[in-house]
């Protein structure tokens, strides 16, 4: 399967203005296992934004901890993924993470981007332990934006 994925190229050519926020991409190729069939990879590129001129990010991300996400492909991965988009937040971004297992944690409280260490050994110390507590999860990450005035997910 992965050579599959990796054959396509995902270089998309992004749209040149701000009117069309998004360009699509088709491919159709012969099906290498199939000579009746073919294969449609359909890509999509959003506009790039220009650093200096991106509006703050002000983000909230509610991370299910249970033990049911104790794998690589999952609460690893997510983690991965956060490291990265750290590496992206400026002083005026802001971020917060709310866990939920057995009950639910505010793991880090709306935190401006360039407190990036703080940031990072948050992430950095999620563990998947617990069962989960979705719906109180979801009830306190809405209270973190609903509290703050200039605040919202």
């Amino acid at each position: 399967m992965e050579e599959l994925i990796n054959y396509f190229d995902y270089g998309y050519e992004r749209p040149a203005k701000t009117d069309v926020p998004f360009a699509t991409h088709v491919s159709v190729v012969p099906t290498p296992w199939n000579a009746d069939s073919q294969l449609v990879h359909i890509g999509i590129q959003g506009y790039g934004l220009v650093e200096d001129e991106r509006p703050a990010a002000n983000l909230a991300f509610l991370v299910d901890v249970s033990v049911s996400m104790n794998a690589p492909d999952k609460l690893g991965l997510l983690v991965q993924g956060l490291r990265l988009l750290v590496g992206e937040l400026g002083k005026d971004d802001t971020v917060a993470i709310v866990t939920y297992a057995s009950g639910v944690c505010v793991a880090l409280p709306p935190t401006p981007g360039d407190e990036k260490a703080t940031i990072l050994g948050v992430i950095d110390s999620l563990q998947a332990v617990g069962s989960a507590a979705g719906a109180a999860g979801l009830e306190t990450a809405y209270r973190l934006d609903y509290e703050g005035s200039t605040w919202r997910v």
